[in-house]
């Protein structure tokens, strides 16, 4: 094949890759760092009565391709399922036929898959993934006094940042006309313009850090979105601290959200009145996976608030909402 063809074809591959990636990242199916629950039934567990819809998808997994005619058998005995490389139902806990499925399951041996504890160990032969997922509505939104706030413009792949701690990008990198977009996994970024509509607005709680641009030609600066309001420890049961030796971060914590597999953020209503109103916040913890020693693998989260939705919709930015932020008139004081 031509070496030009190669390229292409090269090019191609990655570009894929990266679509792929990103659609992933958006999708939020996993973050850093949390873990799914344990359950003993199909109903989803969680201390959130104010739980907007909730849907489930079943699927069995098998590693080799000799042992799919386990595949083709579900499909046999479950017409309603889907097939391809997995046995897959999309429903609601309250289905019956989910009931059916899960129960073939157990009278099978089908361990449900567990991602816990060691990375790289041993898979069983076959195994289920039972996940939950919430669903919103434009209400949902609406009414929520605080958000968890998620981007759509990927600007780096590379959260690397210089001695002082501040991030560094390759200007020539950056996307064309970027206003406001995100360093993986949780950097918000925004251009200097949009600092300054920021500013005039009033907003509370925004602080900027300067991004060092590599490659600098006169064009305009770029600004890391940051606060200076820092959140009180989320509520005991709805976090897992991740110090796992003295030298740890002890910010360092994964979301827990009973089965829910995008999770949400809960505080509870004393402890976000005691801070008092802020546009925009940072989460007390850092989120991400055991280990983490400052690179650029965990952040904070940015919490925002109703106006500066509406300043983000008033401005056209770029910009959606992973979920609303839940309050809880019930929980502990948010000790960490």
């Amino acid at each position: 094949m031509p070496t030009k063809s190669l390229i292409l074809l090269a090019l191609g591959v990655v570009v894929v890759a990266v679509a792929w990636f990103w659609s992933s990242f958006c999708s939020r199916a996993k973050t850093r760092g949390e873990v799914l629950g344990s359950v003993t039934s199909h109903t989803p567990t969680t201390n959130n009565s104010k739980a907007a819809k909730t849907t489930m998808s079943i699927s069995l997994r098998c590693d080799n391709w000799e042992d799919r005619g386990i595949i083709e058998e579900f499909v046999r005995l479950f017409p309603f399922g889907k097939a391809g490389m997995s046995f897959h139902l999309d429903t609601t806990p309250e289905d019956p036929r989910a009931t059916q499925v899960l129960a073939e399951f157990a009278r099978r041996g089908i361990p449900r898959a567990d991602y816990s504890g060691a990375a790289k160990k041993a898979r069983p032969r076959f195994e289920y993934v039972l996940e939950y997922h919430h669903h919103y509505e434009p209400a949902d939104f609406d009414s929520a006094r605080y958000l968890y706030l998620q981007h759509e413009v990927l600007v780096s792949m590379d959260p690397r940042r210089d001695d002082q701690g501040r991030l560094v990008l390759t200007e020539s990198g950056l996307p064309p006309g970027i206003q406001i977009g995100c360093v993986l996994f949780d950097t918000t970024v925004v251009s200097d313009s949009l600092r300054r509509e920021m500013v005039e607005a009033g907003l509370v709680g925004v602080k900027f850090v300067e991004v060092v641009l590599v490659g600098q030609s006169g064009g305009e600066k770029v600004w890391e979105l940051k606060s200076s309001v820092i959140l009180p420890p989320m509520p005991r049961d709805r976090v897992i601290r991740h110090q796992v030796s003295p030298e740890d971060d002890i910010h360092v914590a994964g979301i827990l959200d009973g089965d829910y597999l995008e999770k949400e953020i809960h505080y509870p209503e004393a402890a976000l009145d005691r801070i008092g109103p802020f546009d925009v916040a940072e989460t007390y913890e850092i989120f991400c996976g055991p280990g983490w020693k400052g690179d650029g693998n965990g952040e904070r989260r940015l919490v925002v608030s109703q106006r500066f939705r509406r300043f983000c919709l008033a401005h056209h930015l770029k910009v959606s909402w992973h979920s609303p932020i839940r309050i809880d008139s019930s929980a502990d004081g948010g000790t960490p």
